[in-house]
């Protein structure tokens, strides 16, 4: 969409995906107690990646303005 960047987008479905392997895994395996490594810091990564672009990057609001008005009525 232009809001925020690529890569945090990818990083995104990267723990989304991460998130849904960890669900998987406690929902049909008895034996997956805890969430692997890697998958946890995937997870992570993402979590504070986006809280801290925001509080230091913002959203583009001129992009934000730009599509509203695109999309309002006319």
């Amino acid at each position: 969409s232009g809001y925020f960047p690529k890569a945090l987008g990818v990083l995104f479905m990267a723990a989304g995906l991460g998130y849904l392997f960890d669900a998987t895994g406690q929902l049909f395996l008895p034996a997956y107690t805890t969430t692997p490594a890697l998958i946890a810091t995937i997870i992570a990564a993402a979590e504070i990646a986006f809280p801290v672009w925001l509080l230091v990057k913002g959203v583009n609001s001129s992009r934000w303005r730009e599509r509203t008005l695109a999309v309002a009525p006319a």
